[in-house]
């Protein structure tokens, strides 16, 4: 809940989208992690990619680092199921935009989401209609 509300904060006010939610990145964002960066998220990514600790694991963050991240660069999945929480996901790959359908909740490389809105006008997994205008 806490999360949420950190994340909620820090998003631009103005009706809540309609359509999925998402994720996109200007073109000047630096493709590499940069220690340098003001990016609360780069030392705990160094950390852990630079430890050899195995298999992947989801980056939890503290209240801080959520602070420093805005909220329209997070895309937030739905609970599903009895006792589920919200998950929350940042696109550390900024290059690629990331789009969430709200009806099933599967993540969509952005340019295939895109095709498939524009040709069917619904999610290629779910088939929930879809406006054409709905991932700007």
């Amino acid at each position: 809940a806490r999360a949420a509300a950190l994340i909620q904060r820090t998003t631009a006010p103005g009706p809540a989208p309609r359509g999925p939610q998402v994720l996109t990145l200007g073109a000047d964002d630096d493709v590499g992690v940069d220690v340098d960066s003001d990016d609360p998220f780069a030392p705990l990514l160094l950390e852990q990619v630079g430890s050899g600790a195995g298999p992947y694991k989801p980056l939890v963050v503290d209240e801080a680092a959520l602070e420093g991240v805005r909220g329209s660069d997070v895309l937030v999945q739905k609970p599903v199921g009895p006792g589920a929480r919200a998950r929350y996901f940042r696109n550390m790959v900024p290059e690629l935009p990331v789009v969430l359908c709200g009806g099933c909740n599967h993540f969509f490389n952005g340019e295939e989401w895109e095709f498939a809105v524009l040709s069917e006008s619904r999610c290629p997994f779910c088939r929930t209609p879809q406006e054409p205008d709905s991932a700007q």
